[in-house]
């Protein structure tokens, strides 16, 4: 005889063989977002779908909280989690861990195009860099007049040698006619022919923010620049193929002025070289311990446990939106019985009365209900809809 299941023991059972099942534990998929939904519990609830398909995906507030993106319908996205199952509906889905811009992993593909394209026609030959000053005059820096970079790498300059001209060319350094902007600056530089050498750059961004950087115009006005250059770009981590092209790069705009202005004292210039190493040792130290910390966090030991609170968080968010609807309901059953309640006051009015013609008779003893409460001669009020007026009982 067959036995007979409850819905609820097969779905337990569905989600205990997704869960024991490797290739569905640690997944990476693409597509494209769509019926997206940001959640007052800071859960991210959306489908992910391609030209023939899709699945439903939920994204919890703990991990939702470290995108550096906001994401939203149509956007095509890498996601890294695990298909489970929500018991409460029956339903299979993608509980996503990380999510990643896809159109990010576009520029990363046009930066490696132009940077071997580059590469092969010899921009980033060293046999052809230019040596930079060892006590340069003038200094041209091509950036943003408004930007903090500039204003640090003044401060830099002025600390190290007040002596050294300092000359700023003023350019856009990001969005659309950047390039173009970044690209003249350079050519205004020549064309003036007296900075010793220039400064290139800006400070950090994202790589679309840094992307005029990585245009082929500006790599040619770096190359073809008969004055020195020097790229400082975003923050160390950052590359720019202008970075390739430039005879020298700095790790950010103001290393770049403290690599080109050395103060007059040996021990002065050891001790910054020396706090600089440090710096760099202490970085490649939390580097390293935070690539420890996240394989520690993402192993499948440590991370099982939340499993358990996965449908609990979904059934909360249900529950929420279910008890907000009882709450209306509740309120505009409230809203009519107060109405209807009014209505019938107000008709039982003796007031409305008077409407049809009737009065209210009052004597000293109160009103007059039967014609035994007055005598010959009594003195009575007449009370009606639109005044009174006093009588005496003949």
């Amino acid at each position: 005889m067959l036995s007979v299941l409850s819905v609820t023991a097969l779905n337990k059972y569905i989600k205990s063989l997704m869960e024991e099942d490797v290739l569905l534990e640690a997944i990476t998929l693409r597509g494209e977002i769509s019926n997206f939904t940001s959640h007052s519990s800071g859960h991210l609830y959306f489908s992910l779908k391609d030209a023939d398909s899709s699945i439903s995906c939920v994204m919890f507030r703990d991990a939702a909280a470290s995108l550096k993106f906001k994401p939203g319908n149509g956007m095509e996205v890498l996601i890294f989690g695990r298909v489970g199952v929500y018991e409460k509906q029956g339903r299979y889905q993608v509980y996503a861990n990380v999510m990643e811009d896809y159109g990010r992993g576009k520029l990363h593909a046009m930066f490696e195009a132009l940077k071997a394209k580059l590469e092969e026609k010899g921009y980033f030959d060293p046999k052809i860099k230019k040596p930079l000053p060892k006590e340069p005059k003038v200094v041209a820096l091509v950036t943003s007049p408004t930007g903090a970079a500039l204003r640090d790498m003044l401060k830099i300059a002025g600390n190290l040698d007040p002596a050294v001209k300092i000359v700023i060319v003023p350019c856009l350094v990001q969005g659309d006619g950047a390039a173009q902007s970044i690209s003249e600056a350079i050519s205004l530089v020549n064309r003036w022919g007296l900075a010793d050498v220039m400064v290139v750059g800006r400070g950090g961004g994202s790589i679309e923010d840094l992307w005029a950087f990585n245009e082929e115009i500006v790599a040619e006005a770096v190359f073809n620049s008969m004055t020195p250059v020097i790229s400082a770009v975003g923050h160390e981590i950052d590359f720019t193929i202008v970075d390739f092209a430039a005879d020298y790069r700095a790790s950010t705009p103001s290393a770049a002025i403290a690599d080109l202005i050395k103060p007059g004292e040996l021990k002065v210039r050891k001790l910054r070289g020396l706090s600089g190493e440090l710096i760099r040792l202490m970085a490649d130290i939390l580097d390293s311990h935070e690539y420890r910390l996240r394989d520690v966090a993402g192993s499948r030991a440590f991370v099982r446990h939340k499993y358990l609170f996965d449908n609990y968080m979904i059934r909360l968010d249900n529950l929420y939106n279910i008890l907000n609807m009882q709450i209306d309901m509740h309120n505009e059953r409230a809203e009519a019985a107060a109405a209807n309640l009014f209505k019938r006051l107000e008709e039982a009015s003796p007031i409305k009365a008077m409407d049809k013609g009737y009065s209210i008779t009052t004597y000293k003893g109160g009103v007059v209900k039967s014609v035994k409460d007055v005598i010959t001669g009594q003195k009575i009020n007449v009370r009606l809809k639109d005044g009174s007026f006093d009588a005496e009982v003949l």
